[in-house]
């Protein structure tokens, strides 16, 4: 059983002009002990990916799993920093 499954996963974002695909059709499996990277330019969903399986944000369609339950909200299974820490804006150099 894979660590992390995404099975046809699909993200649309909606706005006043309509929809934006952000992710389309994204079928993965990862196994335990695995190294993946998500590489691509700006725009093209790796932080949207991210976000889903984090439980941050639901798929507009598929389904992703983790340790064979879906993710349906966020868990303390899975943690990840964003590429700019809005938190804690005082502490920057």
């Amino acid at each position: 059983m894979a660590k992390v499954s995404l099975q046809d996963v699909s993200l649309a974002y909606y706005g006043q002009n309509g929809a934006t695909e952000a992710v389309q059709n994204v079928s993965i499996n990862i196994e335990e002990r695995e190294f993946v990277a998500l590489v691509g330019p700006s725009g093209c969903g790796k932080s949207s990916v991210l976000s889903m399986v984090a439980g941050l944000v639901r798929p507009t369609s598929g389904k992703i799993f983790l340790d064979g339950e879906e993710v349906t909200k966020p868990s303390s299974k899975i943690g990840y920093m964003l590429q700019q820490d809005h938190l804690f804006r005082q502490m920057q150099i």
